[in-house]
Formats: structure tokens, sequence, C-alpha cells
């Protein structure tokens, strides 16, 4: 009857993004604040060492001079630094001779005495670099290679993707099967919602290994749905009693009028209140019809094998002189030996007032298509007729007792035969319903095949 929404419209859905999506973004803040932090650490300890080797060069100056820095400088070169963070010198005389060192002429403005500086050297790559002059006028640079750097800030990138897809993966994992269950466990409840909108009162949700919210929801509805069916039988017995009750008085009322209408002689008045008589007591006894019918459900006694092909063409046969007076032919497609198991005369009532209903609505000069089909193991009986369309909220109550569509006021009729055919259909183990069809209205009958 409902249709479940899709996955891009389920709130699941959109719960399952906004779940993996939320760790996924705080990984992403977190790891992008803990690159920044780990990027000036790694900054600021290469500035630590060039300083400190700077200020070790230039004790060595004071207290022995040019060249025990320059052989400090060489022998410095010859050590492989445990950070792995090349170091690269060079100590340069006034005069613009290289005293010792491994870097080539530096770009006028690379050397900086106030602070260290990024430049590109093509040997050794990128290097942080702080220069220095003595008192004599040599100047000393000290640089440092930061492709030690680089590669802490792409291994923490490249545990920043790890990280992510782990999350992703281990969220979507869980989130999927936590929603998969709740969807089951929804689509339960409303498949039970669907039974009880169809007359399936004795329709429960079970509530075993379960003790959650929804579980209290579902001993809710449970309780509701046991309430709303006491409800439903407590109104039936009395609409039963009532019309038991009513229609003997009645029939001897229209015998009495019938009487005084013989012995006085024709009165118009006496007919039109025995018109009104006789509608009351078809009326209860459709009444009785249904609530009878409701009773014998699961009853198969009086059931036979029947040729539901025969029946069908024998009750067509029926409504062929009416349908050809209105002009409103039959059309047959029925497939032969078609047996099912039940009652003859009850399935006769209820294919003429199929029959009966396609002929009453259906548009002037138009067929009524009747065809009985073998579909695997089940008879499938389809009436339509090209009428008036139904609208979405009369067809959710049109097999309802007493139900008149408002478009088809007009009409005569009780509003029964529909509600007492889905009984019969109901007794007979199979299911009457309407099917949307563009500019018919089309009626379907199944029953299980013998």
């Amino acid at each position: 009857m409902f249709g479940g929404p899709s996955y891009r419209q389920s709130l699941f859905t959109k719960l399952t993004l906004g779940l993996t999506l939320v760790p996924i973004v705080v990984f992403s803040v977190i790891m992008f604040w803990a690159g920044l932090r780990t990027q000036n650490t790694l900054h600021q300890e290469l500035v630590y060492q060039i300083n400190d080797e700077m200020a070790a060069l230039a004790e060595i100056y004071v207290g022995s001079g040019v060249k025990a820095v320059s052989a400090g400088i060489d022998q410095r070169l010859t050590l492989t630094p445990l950070t792995r963070a090349g170091a690269h010198y060079s100590f340069i005389a006034r005069g613009g001779e290289t005293l010792a060192g491994d870097l080539g002429p530096l770009p006028d403005g690379a050397s900086d005495i106030t602070k260290t500086v990024t430049l590109a050297d093509e040997r050794f790559g990128p290097l942080l670099m702080r220069s220095t002059i003595f008192s004599g006028g040599e100047v000393l640079n000290v640089a440092r290679e930061t492709a030690a750097q680089r590669r802490a800030l792409s291994g923490s990138l490249r545990d920043y993707f790890i990280g992510v897809a782990a999350i992703l993966g281990l969220s979507l994992i869980l989130i999927v099967i936590t929603v998969r269950r709740l969807r089951r466990r929804l689509s339960t409840m409303n498949s039970i919602f669907a039974r009880v909108g169809d007359g399936d009162i004795d329709a429960r949700l079970s509530t075993l290994g379960q003790a959650d919210e929804l579980s209290v929801l579902a001993e809710h509805i449970n309780a509701m749905i046991a309430r709303t069916g006491r409800l439903l039988t407590l109104r039936k017995r009395v609409t039963d009693q009532v019309a038991h009750e009513m229609r003997s008085p009645l029939t001897r009322l229209d015998a009495s009028l019938f009487r005084i209408e013989n012995n006085a002689g024709p009165n118009e008045e006496i007919d039109q209140a025995r018109d009104e008589l006789k509608h009351c007591i078809n009326l209860l006894d459709g009444l009785l019809d249904i609530s009878s019918l409701d009773a014998q459900q699961g009853d198969k006694r009086g059931f036979e094998t029947i040729d539901f092909s025969q029946l069908v063409e024998a009750i067509a046969d029926l409504f062929d002189p009416v349908a050809e007076d209105e002009n409103k032919p039959l059309q047959l497609s029925i497939d032969r030996d078609v047996h099912v198991f039940g009652s003859s005369s009850q399935l006769g009532r209820l294919l003429s007032n199929l029959f009966d209903n396609a002929l009453k609505y259906a548009f002037d000069e138009t067929a009524i298509s009747i065809s009985l089909k073998r579909e695997g193991e089940f008879a499938v009986l389809r009436v339509s007729n090209r009428g008036a369309p139904i609208s979405a909220e009369a067809a959710r109550d049109i097999f309802t007792p007493f139900f008149r569509n408002p478009d088809m006021s007009a009409k005569k009729g009780y509003g029964l035969g529909l509600a007492l055919s889905r009984s019969i259909a109901n007794r007979h183990d199979g299911f009457l319903e309407l099917e949307p069809t563009p500019q018919r209205i089309l009626f379907k009958l199944t029953l299980p095949i013998v």
C-alpha cells in the first residue's frame, strides 16, 4: 500500500553520511593542526641547530683563529648528522676567497645575519641558512637541508590518509550494519500497519530479544492494535445485534403494509413506504452477510472444487443482456480449466458484484473487460472499465462498509458490495484489490488454484 522511501530520500542514508563525515572532519582538523605543529617544531629544531653550530664556530674563531674554524668546518662535513638534516657551510675571507665549506657562490642578498632564510641549492635542494660576520671581516654561512622536514610532513600526510581510510571503512561498516537493522525493523512495523489497514487486527510486532526504544514503541503499537481490535469487535457485535433485532420487525411491518394494500387497494404512499422498508431490509441483510462471512474465516465447510472458468462465463452470460441494452459489451478473455476450492454461491455473488459495479460506473458506449488468467499457482481475474477516475483517498476506503465514492453519489447503492466481495475473497484465501491504471478502473481478484 505504501512504498518505502528510496535510499536518497531515506533518513538513515543521511544519518549514515553524517555519522561517517563527522569523524573524518574531526580527524582532518586534528591532523591539520598536528601537521602545522610538526612543521613548526621541525623548522624551529633546524634553527636551533644552525644557531648552536654558529655559536660553536664563533667560539673557535675567538679562541683559535681562522684556520681552526676552517679545520672545524672540514671535520664537520665528514660527519653524518643523526637527524639526517645535512649540514653545509661556507667560510669566506674578507676579499671573497672561500676558506672552507661545500656551499658554492651564493646569490646576492642570500645571506642574512639577523635571521634564517630559505634558499634553493642545485646540489642539496632547499636549505635553511643563516650568516654571521666575524671581527676580521670573514663571513660564515651555516645551512641545514629541509628534506627531513619534508619527509616528516609527507609521512604525516600518509598517516592522515591511512587514518581517514580506516575511520571511513570502520564507520561505514558499523553504520551500514546498524542502519540496515533499523530499516528492517521499521519495514516490519510498516508491514504490520499495512496489514492492520487491510483489516488484519490480529497482526502483532515481535519484541523478543530486543531491549531498546524501538521495542518500547513496538509494545505501544501492539497495545494500540489490540485496543483497536477490541473496539472494532465491540462495534461489530453491536452492529450485528442491531441489524438482527431490526430485520424481523421491519419484515413484519412490510407484510402488514402488504395486507393493508391488498384490502384497501393500491396506494402510492404505501408503495413508497414498502420501498423504504425493502431498502432497510436489504441494508441489514448486507450487514448480516458480511458479519457471517467474517465469522466463517478459516472455515472451509461446504467448499468444493469449482471450475472457476465456467463460473465466470455463467455469471457473464447473466449480465450480457443488460450490457447489450446499455451498449456496454462484455469482452471476455478466459483461460480454460482454472479450478479453485470454494463455495460456488459465494464466488458467484462476488463476481456479480464486480460485474454490476463495472456496468454501473462505466462511461456510456464503452466495453467491459473481463480477463481470467492462470498465473503460476493463482487464478487472477481482472474486471476493468473506462470510467471516472477514483481518487487516492477513495481508493483507500473503497472496501470499507457503507463507503460511497463522493464523486459517484448519484449512483444507487448501499456501499456494502465491495466490502462483502473482499470478505468472500478472504474466506477463499484470496485477495481483492483495486489496481491503479491510467484512464481505467480495474479490480483484481487473486485466488489459489487447486
